[in-house]
């Protein structure tokens, strides 16, 4: 594991600012007094990745986004750093009509995430 303070002046690879993790990163970088260096952003996932393989900067993902990737192309080394654990929650109305695709949706998550009941 590493501390985010171990790796801050590093360049980095982000998100838009309108983004939630990109406000709690920058928030954490705030406390840390550190300045954050941005080379580059994205609003997609795959994309930060190809420019973290180009070596443009390191990027920080949900566990979900990095799980998949190759251990051969990408060092992959989680964050101890309390500031940024990023719990969510999918919920729908109980007892009422969800549709195949909203059905189909919530098997997916819990075959991805697990352990939703």
């Amino acid at each position: 594991m590493i501390h985010l303070a171990e790796i801050a002046d590093q360049a980095f690879v982000l998100y838009p600012e309108d983004f939630t993790l990109y406000s709690r990163i920058t928030h954490a970088f705030r406390e840390l007094n550190k300045p954050l260096h941005i080379v580059g952003r994205s609003a997609h996932w795959d994309f930060i990745v190809k420019l973290v393989a180009a070596r443009l900067g390191v990027t920080l993902l949900p566990r979900s986004v990095v799980e998949p990737l190759d251990r051969e192309v990408y060092d992959v080394i989680p964050l101890s750093d309390r500031r940024l654990i990023w719990h969510l929650g999918l919920i729908w109305r109980k007892n009422s009509y969800l549709s195949h695709a909203a059905r189909a949706w919530i098997a997916v998550t819990r075959d991805v995430l697990g352990g939703m009941e």
